[in-house]
């Protein structure tokens, strides 16, 4: 991957096949495979997925006009991408697009989100979240355990509800 400016990683995960995804954030233009991805604002974010041997079987960019970044990821066992962030008032993931509450559910100027990822990177589904999510983890059936400031842990089953 490279970047004309401003590429950020903020994390990765592997599943038990060796893929991984790579998830952060960008400004302008960065190339993932033979792919360039373009943001749409200031700075989007951007997921990335890699076979064992390091080449890229899909990527995806996501941002409106303000702030995005991704800044955890976890690989479910069927190699679903679920990732956290922060973003303003909307992204889109292909299909889906999350909104921002308004007023936004606390001080910090973006909204945190949680959105799963497809084996293909299709988005399966996403939240909205009121406490900030700094990264995220992926238990067994699929149940989802957040962490994010003010150490706030939350915990979700499969399609996304709270436990």
């Amino acid at each position: 991957m490279d970047s004309a400016a401003g590429l950020s990683a903020s994390a990765v995960s592997a599943d038990v096949q060796g893929d991984s995804c790579i998830v952060g954030s960008f400004y302008g233009t960065m190339k993932a495979g033979g792919v360039t991805l373009k943001s749409n604002g200031s700075q989007d974010l951007f997921v990335v997925r890699l076979n064992p041997a390091g080449k890229v079987l899909w990527e995806l960019a996501a941002g409106g006009s303000g702030e995005n970044r991704a800044t955890g990821v976890a690989i479910n066992a069927a190699g679903d991408c679920w990732v956290a962030g922060q973003f303003n008032a909307s992204i889109p993931f292909g299909q889906l697009t999350l909104v921002s509450p308004t007023p936004p559910p606390s001080s910090w100027t973006t909204t945190a989100f949680i959105v799963r990822l497809g084996s293909t990177g299709g988005a399966v589904w996403g939240t909205v979240s009121s406490a900030g999510v700094t990264d995220i983890a992926v238990e067994g059936a699929d149940q989802v355990h957040t962490v994010g400031f003010g150490v706030s842990v939350t915990k979700r089953d499969p399609a996304g509800q709270l436990l």
